[in-house]
This record gives C-alpha cells, sequence and structure tokens, in this order.
C-alpha cells in the first residue's frame, strides 16, 4: 500500500510538471506574437513582413490533408507575391498610441463559430485545419479600447511564425 501510494504522488508530480511545462510553451509563444506585433510596428518596406511567408512544409503541418494545403498555398501564394503593391502601413496601428490585442482561436473554437475577434469568415476555416491549429489576430485598439484595424491569420507552426491573409478564402 505504500508503495502505490508513492507511485500516485509521483504520478501526480509528473502530471504538474507536464501542466506546467504546457503553460510555459503557451506563454512562450505569446511572448514571441508579441515580438513580432513589435517588429511589424517598426517595419519598412515589409522587409520583417517578408519573413512571415510560409513555407510549403507550413501548410502541410496546418492543414487536415494535401488538398487543403495546396488550396492555402496556391492562396496564400497570390496574396504574398504582389506584397510589393501592399501599402506600408497595412500592418501597422493608424496611431502610435494605440495598443494591440491578441486574437486567437483554436480549430474547435472555429467548428463552434467562436471566433475570439477573429473576423467571423475564418470560423469557416476550422475543418480544414487540424487539430492542435491556432489561428492567431491582432487588434489595434485606441485609447478608449474601441477597434481600429484587425489582421489575421498568423500561425505558429515549424518553430517560427508565419502569415497566411484571409486564408478562408481559400476554401470559398
Amino acid at each position: 500500500m505504500h508503495s502505490t501510494r508513492a507511485l500516485k504522488k509521483a504520478l501526480m508530480i509528473v502530471l504538474m510538471c507536464l501542466i506546467g511545462l504546457q503553460l510555459h510553451g503557451q506563454n512562450s509563444t505569446v511572448e514571441q506574437w508579441y515580438q513580432v506585433i513589435s517588429k511589424l510596428r517598426n517595419d519598412v518596406n515589409h522587409n520583417f513582413l517578408k519573413t512571415l511567408r510560409p513555407a510549403t512544409a507550413d501548410f502541410e503541418m496546418l492543414f487536415l490533408n494535401k488538398d487543403y494545403a495546396d488550396k492555402a498555398m496556391t492562396y496564400a501564394n497570390t496574396k504574398w507575391d504582389g506584397i510589393d503593391q501592399v501599402p506600408d502601413h497595412s500592418m501597422k496601428p493608424p496611431r502610435d498610441t494605440d495598443k494591440v490585442r491578441l486574437l486567437m482561436a483554436t480549430k474547435q473554437d472555429l467548428l463552434a463559430s467562436i471566433t475570439n475577434g477573429l473576423p467571423e469568415d475564418y470560423s469557416t476555416l476550422g475543418k480544414y485545419l487540424k487539430d492542435d491549429v491556432v489561428v492567431y489576430g491582432l487588434q489595434y485598439v485606441d485609447d478608449n479600447g474601441e477597434e481600429q484595424k484587425t489582421r489575421a491569420a498568423f500561425f505558429y507552426v515549424n518553430d517560427r511564425w508565419i502569415i497566411i491573409p484571409q486564408t478562408f478564402k481559400a476554401f470559398q
């Protein structure tokens, strides 16, 4: 009986450590996201933004199957190929004093039509994503907390941040 109690205690400690590591990983991801947003605020000629262009392997990690990954990649490439025509301020807040809010929705959220501040069109994306995917966005708000600009969809994949603007349009 004493060894059963010790085993339960050891399992509880291991479980608590795993939960702590997962929470630390989530906090680290959020911290990295804020660093990305800070760099976007100071970006010139989309030099930093261009580092967020997804690679083929990124699509394969995000989407349920190759067909979905290919659709998303084809759509994203058309957006990224025209990046130099996008105004330099497109990812920046309207005013330097605007604050940023983190927006995020899991696949399960999107399937339940819960977008947590992301544009409503993103709810359709849930059925195409792998189970562990989170879609991130940013919302610039003024001093009164009123929305000024929203941008999505950022993904953390393959140990880096990427953005696939208006990803949902790939599946319309």
